[in-house]
């Protein structure tokens, strides 16, 4: 003869199944933080406070194409690095103050409200600095030593005659008993 089960007797037991396996999900998934937070487990977020934050990972801004990937609305920008800026076409429309490294020529240039203006020493002849166009020789020849050049920079105030800027200035302190003496 055989015993048949009662229907609830079968709900019953499959109801405490499901809820043993849930509980037991819950107990081994779930884990309390090792530290109060941020500490410990988890790095502080990036928030709204006024108060300096620091990442030690990359940033990565504007992953959904706004129009303008970072605004400094005050404060000054600083880099602990160079920066670099990669080579891109022309913008168009052009904003006052806007840069970009031609990916073409590899200058740099900024708008200056009216034109591109191309950022960088920049010779008439071509020949660089402390050099000029020898018609002559149909070269580039160095400038004579002691020779003015603009393209210097202003703690280089002349040519070495080889075609190079000259070491920086310097200036020499007398002291009182040094200027009695002549």
């Amino acid at each position: 003869m055989q015993k048949e089960v009662s229907p609830k007797l079968i709900v019953i037991t499959l109801g405490i199944l499901v809820v043993s396996f849930l509980a037991a999900f819950y107990v081994i998934a779930w884990q309390e933080p090792t530290s109060a937070p941020p500490g410990g487990n988890v790095a502080t977020p990036l928030n709204v406070s006024i108060t300096g934050q620091a990442k030690e990972g990359g940033l990565i801004l504007n992953t959904g194409g706004a129009e303008n990937a970072l605004i400094i609305d005050k404060g000054k920008s600083k880099f602990g690095g160079p920066l670099i800026l990669y080579p891109m076409n022309r913008p168009s429309p052009p904003e006052e103050g806007q840069m970009y490294f031609d990916q073409i020529d590899k200058y740099l240039y900024y708008f200056n409200g009216t034109d591109w203006v191309r950022i960088g020493v920049e010779t008439i002849t071509g020949c660089g600095v402390c050099r000029f166009w020898d018609a002559t020789a149909g070269a580039c020849a160095p400038l004579p030593a002691g020779t003015k050049d603009t393209y210097c920079s202003t703690l280089h105030y002349a040519c070495d005659g080889a075609g190079n800027c000259t070491a920086p200035k310097t200036t020499t302190a007398y002291s009182p008993t040094d200027m009695s003496k002549s």
